[in-house]
Order: C-alpha cells, then structure tokens, then sequence
C-alpha cells in the first residue's frame, strides 16, 4: 500500500512537473515555393498562365457566327430605347415637379413585341407602372411614391 502512494504522488509530481514547464508559441508556415504561393509577386500570374496553358475546354459560343441585325431591327431596338428613356424621364419629371399642368398626366401604354409598358399616373399618391412580358405573361408592377 505504501508502496502505491509514493508511486502515485511520483506520478502526479512528475505531471506536476512537466506541465509547468511546457510552453508553446505560434507556428507561423510560409511556403517558399511560388508554386504553392510563396511570398513572389508574379506568383499569381505564373499560375493563372500555368493554368490556361492547360486549358483545353472550348467556348462553344466562340465560334458561332454573329447574326447581323438588319437596319430595320437596328431602328426598331433605338426607337424602342429612346421612347422608354423618354417615358422614364417623363414619369420623374412629373413626380418631382409642382406643376398645374395636367396635361402630361395620365394613363398612357406602349407596346413592343416583347413587352408592354402601361404608366398611370392618375393617383395622387403614387405613380403606377405595369409592365407585361408576352413571352412568358409575366406582369411586373412598380409603384412609385409622389413627392
């Protein structure tokens, strides 16, 4: 029995001993080979051409031959930009001014193949724009707060 407390009390001064005595401090690794991203600035570079130059997958889109729009389509595509630019501008023009003039207030819609664009701007608290995509029948309304 005596023997088992003197191994005992051996053990735990040992223990004792040897956790006071051991100390770590941070481990910091940094590679040295640029490859695995060394402190080299042109490290990246090296890699990313590494990298392409084993590229062999393909764009399938690349070499597809661009289909070239007529002049009327062209037209359309403008004239359908601009007429929107000008609903847009109109519909802000009209919420941020005090005008009397109720003349450019109103419903009004304009209409694409793709799309139509119907402005309502008769409520006095807001303007509503409802736009309708034919394609899909999807309906987007945006309300806009009159200020």
């Amino acid at each position: 029995m005596n023997i088992q407390k003197v191994s005992l009390m051996a053990l735990l001064s040992s223990l004792l001993l040897f956790s006071l005595s051991t100390s770590a401090g941070t481990l910091i690794y940094t590679p040295q080979n640029t490859a695995f991203g060394g402190n080299n600035a042109s490290a990246t570079q090296m890699l990313m051409s590494k990298a392409q130059a084993q590229d062999t997958t393909v764009d399938p889109e690349k070499n597809k031959p661009k289909v070239q729009k007529t002049e009327i389509e062209r037209f359309q595509e403008n004239l359908e930009r601009r007429i929107l630019d000008k609903i847009a501008r109109d519909i802000v023009t009209n919420m941020f001014t005090n005008s009397t003039d109720d003349s450019s207030e109103g419903t009004g819609t304009f209409s694409t193949d793709q799309f139509s664009v119907t402005v309502d701007e008769e409520n006095t608290d807001n303007v509503s724009i409802t736009i309708v995509e034919y394609a899909t029948g999807n309906e987007t309304k945006i309300e806009i707060p009159k200020f």
